[in-house]
């Protein structure tokens, strides 16, 4: 088994195709698929299942998926330490979290790094759900991405760069809204617009639905942020949003913040990579995040008021 076996490997899985693995190790696809077929022979183990022009590991291939990407991140790792005296830091970094994030809070930072270091090809991923961001890394499909903290999983590393918060928001003519405060009997009765599994937004609001002890009559859940504010603006319920996402909606009245009666939903988030392997532009993006918080919007700043 060779790295070029391994890299081919782990190419295929994270672009889902030969032909774009092909393109980014600058190779024929020819010589990929020969590349992989020889460390499917070496393993007795088919990695890949094809689907048309789609190709998606197999439960073996998963299974080697992140050991192969700790074997090239260790790999890389060496290599830089035996580099110490490059002019620039170049290479390709994976940066990823889910995607209404993407948008409001790390658009900005995301330009500003690649301003700063331009030999750096940053390929920006959008998540579909929080726990993926996670699931990516340690498997190997991103370098680094955002998550809420504290982690929750051992295997990641990372540095906390702001705060943001659940707010319980409804149309300002919603019924609820002529109300100086809620009950709980009123959300009982209230139908909600929720975030889907595996989306942090969704941890905090059942979190919340359990401290005032009912259970929400749920008539929409996604992913979508853009969807879920949507539908909260013509009626359709009322919902728990990041307060980062509604700012402009909020300030031109179209969504009004709910006085809750249960428990404040604030939590940190930050930048996130692998506790041991992790890349060093992985380390380098990190580290410029960390200096550059002021590059986030002012309502998700530490220390704000």
């Amino acid at each position: 088994m060779e790295f070029r076996h391994i890299e081919a490997f782990v190419a295929v899985a994270d672009r889902g195709s030969f032909t774009r693995a092909a393109g980014q190790l600058h190779l024929t696809q020819s010589a990929v698929s020969q590349l992989v077929a020889r460390l499917e022979d070496e393993l007795g183990e088919t990695l890949f299942l094809r689907h048309g022009g789609r190709v998606e590991p197999t439960q073996a291939g998963l299974r080697l998926l992140s050991a192969a990407a700790e074997v090239l991140n260790a790999r890389r790792a060496l290599v830089e330490h035996a580099s110490p005296s490059r002019a620039a830091p170049s290479g390709r970094l994976r940066v990823g979290t889910i995607s209404a994030a993407t948008a409001y809070l790390w658009a900005t930072t995301y330009q500003a790094f690649t301003v700063a270091y331009p030999e750096i090809d940053l390929d920006v991923r959008a998540t579909s759900r929080t726990l993926d961001t996670a699931d990516a890394i340690v498997g190997g499909a991103l370098d680094v991405g955002f998550m809420p903290f504290p982690l929750s999983h051992g295997r990641l590393n990372g540095h906390v760069l702001g705060r943001h918060q659940a707010l319980l928001v409804a149309a300002r003519d919603h019924p609820l809204v002529r109300r100086r405060r809620l009950r709980v009997k009123d959300l009982s009765e209230a139908r909600f617009i929720l975030y889907e599994d595996r989306m942090n937004f969704r941890r905090m609001a059942d979190h919340y639905f359990r401290e005032i002890g009912t259970a929400p009559n749920v008539v929409l859940e996604t992913n979508d942020t853009h969807l879920i504010r949507a539908m909260v603006e013509v009626g359709m319920g009322i919902a728990l949003l990041p307060d980062w996402s509604i700012q402009s909606e909020l300030a031109s009245g179209r969504l009004v913040a709910l006085k809750s009666p249960g428990p404040a939903l604030e939590e940190e988030f930050g930048v996130v990579h692998l506790a041991r392997g992790a890349p060093m532009l992985a380390r380098l993006f990190a580290r410029f995040c960390v200096d550059r918080t002021d590059l986030l919007p002012e309502v998700a700043r530490l220390g704000r008021v």
